[in-house]
């Protein structure tokens, strides 16, 4: 039997959110019976993998960060 993720709490104040976290459930691609759930963490999935679910909607991304240092 398939090991089962729990699902990720959502970050409390002060904590930092997971940079790609899932928006959509979807299967994993190397384990079937694996299945991400909605707040669960994926950054640890390649950058090319990362970029093909969020274009599907799938994963969103932690917007990059600006820094007020190039304002002028």
């Amino acid at each position: 039997m398939a090991k089962q993720q729990t699902p990720k709490a959502a970050a409390k104040p002060g904590e930092t959110a997971a940079p790609y976290s899932v928006l959509k459930p979807f299967r994993d691609v190397n384990d079937w019976d694996l299945e991400h759930k909605p707040g669960d963490d994926v950054s640890h999935f390649d950058e090319e993998r990362l970029a093909s679910l969020v274009e599907k909607g799938l994963v969103q991304g932690l917007p990059e960060e600006t820094t007020g240092d190039n304002l002028e």
